[in-house]
């Protein structure tokens, strides 16, 4: 049997898993959705599908895996999920929150893009509680970190090596505690990092027409993509990559290009079309020019125009205001809800063109600023709002009908519900978190240690120039870098969890590329040690269908 074909009796768990999935949520019905129309019912037969294929997945990966790789889950399993369990129900956010009620209207505000509420009503339909996504997220954390550990064997890496790879993560404050925040960010970092190791074994296996690979590589990166748009550049550079290499064969190039289309047709045309689905697009324009716009203007500024920013301005939100109440690492105003409600297309086209006006006018101090925003998320300055001061499960009584962001009309006792018990130890564990946010100076302490992620970013470019010694690994890091540069210059705030993919990628992939070179600087025998390496990967893999069918 091959590695693509499920047995007859994992098919069988997965029709089970599917008819159950369904049972569970119409006879709940803990939303009251039931008689709503079509939309209700194809959610949760999308839900009922994503679970089936999930566990199918599940099964494959879990029985297939050598066993050390099954040993290596089972650890990050229990260590995520004992951290989970004193922070019980995890760390959550105002995106969390919204994440929920977005996914139980329709049709659906796509301002945390479209399958983030989709995926959240996925799970929430039948575990109505926000504990059972961050079991979800500790689940993909601990795959992940087993295909890690799997990768870095396979380069010839013996315990040290190992050691080296989880120690780090295991110890990380940073890593651990934003493995559990419920936010679209963690999920798709995960991804994107899932992606930049499938694409470096693919390189390293060197079987460039591998059914295997190219199926894995294109569904990524699709998801990626439907996840956050700004994963386009690193699933371009995958799929760049990967076509360079199967142009020859027809056959891979229509996997490929098939392979990556599906998810994209179902995630982005099929389920919004039946969904319905609508975003505040003048919202979210506004909270990414609030931020360099504060910072241009506080501050001497050069205007071609004199007074053209002020008079574009002052229509939307007081000019003086802005000068006055921006900071780098957030944007109050848009919180304060300062903007004019009744402002006319004309003057928000006019606005959005003043603060394109002075970027280009002031390149140097618009990336200064950037870079400094970016740096309060490293942790090398004081931050407004960490995800410990804007957690809202200590706090759901504030998510009341006053507030226009949390309001879906239902009974407080409903909204309760959603969290559950918090945990006994959540408040002191949360104070002792808060402590490692807070800033104290450029010294081994507080935010400056526990959040920095500046040395993982530059041992990525130390991988990226070492592509010479170390190919596959350079190429899984520029594709883990190519999203940080819009990420500075767009981000409206200094939050870590938009990094999250240099805290993962840093040190795993300095490991696999120190291997890498060493196994290149032995001459002729590293080609021949991957592909002996691959060739036994793929006999334990074919042993263990035969055992587990």
């Amino acid at each position: 049997m091959s590695i693509s074909q499920p047995s007859a009796r994992q098919l069988g768990a997965a029709a089970v898993s599917f008819a159950l999935y369904l049972a569970v949520a119409w006879s709940a019905d803990w939303f009251g959705m039931n008689g709503r129309g079509t939309e209700v019912l194809f959610l949760r037969l999308a839900g009922a599908g994503t679970a089936s294929i999930a566990l199918l997945l599940s099964f494959r990966l879990f029985l297939l895996a050598d066993t050390a790789s099954r040993l290596v889950f089972l650890a990050w399993a229990m260590w995520l999920g004992a951290a989970l369990a004193l922070v019980w129900p995890g760390i959550l956010m105002s995106d969390t929150y919204s994440a929920y009620l977005y996914g139980l209207n329709f049709p659906i505000d796509s301002w945390l893009g479209f399958m983030t509420p989709v995926g959240y009503q996925f799970v929430l339909q039948v575990i109505p509680k926000y504990w059972a996504i961050s079991l979800v997220q500790v689940l993909m954390a601990a795959m992940l970190l087993a295909y890690a550990d799997w990768t870095v064997r396979r380069l010839g890496g013996g315990l040290i090596a190992r050691i080296v790879l989880h120690l780090p993560l295991a110890a990380s404050v940073a890593f651990v505690s934003t493995s559990l925040l419920l936010s679209r960010d963690v999920p798709f970092a995960m991804i994107q990092v899932a992606l930049a190791l499938v694409l470096l074994n693919y390189l390293l296996d060197r079987h460039w027409t591998s059914t295997r690979y190219i199926v894995a590589l294109s569904l990524l990166s699709a998801l990626g993509l439907v996840v956050r748009t700004d994963g386009l550049l690193p699933a371009f550079i995958a799929m760049a990559i990967v076509l360079i290499k199967v142009l020859h064969s027809p056959r891979s190039t229509a996997l490929l290009f098939s392979a990556f289309a599906a998810p994209l047709l179902v995630c982005s045309l099929l389920l919004p079309s039946v969904l319905g689905e609508w975003q505040n697009r003048w919202g979210y324009q506004l909270t990414l020019a609030l931020n360099p716009l504060g910072q241009l203007v506080q501050g001497p500024y050069y205007e071609s125009t004199p007074g053209a920013a002020r008079t574009a301005v002052d229509p939307i939100i007081p000019y003086d205001r802005v000068v006055e109440r921006s900071i780098p690492q957030e944007i109050p105003l848009y919180w304060d809800q300062a903007m004019n409600p009744n402002a006319t297309e004309e003057q928000k086209q006019g606005f959005l063109a003043a603060v394109t006006t002075l970027i280009v006018e002031n390149p140097a101090k618009f990336v200064s600023a950037k870079l400094m925003t970016a740096g309060y998320a490293s942790g090398l300055g004081p931050r407004t709002l960490t995800f410990v001061e804007g957690d809202i499960a200590g706090n759901w009584s504030t998510l009341n009908a006053s507030n226009p962001y949390y309001s879906d009309g239902r009974p407080m006792s409903h909204v309760r519900s959603l969290f559950g018990t918090l945990g006994p130890s959540r408040e002191s564990v949360m104070a002792a978190l808060s402590s490692t946010t807070q800033y104290q100076g450029m010294h081994l302490k507080g935010s400056f240690l526990w959040w920095n992620f500046i040395p993982e970013l530059v041992l990525l470019l130390l991988v990226v120039l070492a592509y010479r010694w170390a190919p596959a690994s350079s190429l899984a890091a520029v594709l883990i870098l190519s999203r940080i540069p819009a990420m500075v210059l767009f981000a409206p705030g200094s939050h870590f969890k938009y990094y999250f993919t240099v805290e993962i990628a840093g040190s795993v992939l300095l490991i696999t590329a120190f291997l890498e070179a060493r196994l290149h600087l032995q001459g002729t025998s590293w080609s021949t040690r991957l592909l002996t390496g691959a060739q036994r990967v793929r006999s334990n893999w074919s042993a263990g269908t035969a055992r587990n069918t």
